[in-house]
């Protein structure tokens, strides 16, 4: 690219979250040498920009050089070392997912308490409000979202790295990138400020070693290009072991997302587990609770007011003077057979409640 779309920077100055590596056009890497000394090799990369394209006055890539060879790799001690950290923190995360267990079998044995001591049966003989029916559906609502909470942690989940280099703002992951950046040199490689850089020297590597595999191949290998040809094996050989130790470094922060992953959805469930847990716990209490004795059915009788007493032309007065029988119900009396009497209106008899002595009603067949 001309000097119009590209601004040169210094490798450190590189905004790696600005790289647009999904519309990369060919190897943007290109080989240096140092005439001065054949035994060292640079290169420089062109890469395009994301967020440039639409201003006219804005670049549309971005170049740097640094020098690949020689340079130096860090040696793992064993060849063991991935896998130990691997179960190390698979360990942690077996641990955290033990949280959800708990949770699971608490639940499953307030549950059984509570239902196992419930006279379910007794409720068919019971009048159960609308809001009875509220309180219940809520608390098994919230069982429902317990059960989600402690799935979402039981059921192992995807964690690559790009979850850890697109997250941006707030969250865990966002969180490990500013720990990372504020490490650097100790939880990342020397040279590497940020996992986004991690991610696109790893990326770059790649562009890197095809490039030298392709003037390998094009080399004459004669007498006048040995120490060239020489300086591009080793080069390669050392490109390749640092792609393979940003790599493990890659993993390493990727099983580490992951931990943190099923930490952070164990805590929500834990924290939500136990605020549900209660609230649901009440709401079914209060269900079973709510319920009241139906009222025994009734059958309605037809009586006959007789007799011209006091207490029997109250009534008369009562039910209506044209009222010659009349349905009701007893719905109480006394030591002294004194009856109380709720009257049902039909015909020309009121509905009325009152008290007569027993003597002056009779109980008369109905239709």
């Amino acid at each position: 690219m001309n000097d119009e779309v590209s601004q040169q920077r210094e490798p450190a100055d590189v905004d790696w979250t600005n790289i647009d590596w999904d519309h990369m056009k060919g190897n943007p890497v290109t080989l240096i040498w140092d005439d001065e000394n054949p035994g060292a090799l640079c290169r420089k990369a062109t890469l395009p920009l994301k967020n440039n394209k639409n201003s006219k006055n804005s670049k549309n890539s971005i170049e740097f050089r640094e020098p690949i060879w020689p340079i130096w790799v860090p040696q793992p001690d064993s060849d063991t070392t991935i896998a130990d950290f691997e179960t190390h923190w698979n360990d942690a995360s077996t641990q955290a997912r033990s949280t959800a267990k708990w949770i699971a079998t608490v639940l499953g044995a307030a549950l059984a308490a509570l239902i196992g001591t419930a006279p379910l049966a007794g409720f068919r003989d019971q009048d159960i409000p609308w809001y009875a029916y509220l309180s219940g559906g809520v608390g098994l609502v919230l069982i429902i979202v317990t059960l989600a909470l402690i799935i979402n942690v039981l059921v192992p989940q995807v964690t690559g790295f790009g979850d850890l280099t697109s997250s941006s703002g707030s969250g865990a992951f966002a969180e490990l990138k500013g720990k990372a950046k504020e490490s650097t040199g100790a939880l990342l490689p020397i040279g590497i400020t940020t996992l986004d850089e991690l991610a696109g020297r790893n990326r770059l590597e790649d562009y890197t070693l095809n490039k030298l595999a392709n003037e390998i191949a094009d080399d004459n290998q004669d007498h006048t290009e040995k120490a060239r040809h020489e300086t591009l094996i080793a080069a390669q050989k050392g490109r390749a072991q640092w792609l393979s130790y940003l790599t493990q470094t890659i993993t390493q922060w990727t099983v580490i997302a992951s931990y943190r992953d099923v930490k952070n959805r164990a805590d929500r469930a834990l924290s939500l587990g136990l605020f549900t847990g209660a609230i649901r716990t009440a709401g079914i209490v209060l269900a079973f609770l709510m319920p009241t004795p139906k009222a025994p059915a009734v059958s309605l009788a037809t009586y006959q007011i007789v007799n011209n007493d006091t207490a029997a032309l109250t009534a008369r007065s009562a039910i209506g003077d044209k009222c010659e029988a009349f349905k009701g119900v007893v719905v109480g009396h006394d030591s002294q057979n004194n009856l109380t009497i709720l009257a049902q209106p039909s015909g020309s008899c009121k509905s009325a409640y009152f008290i007569i002595p027993g003597k002056d009603l009779v109980e008369i067949a109905g239709d």
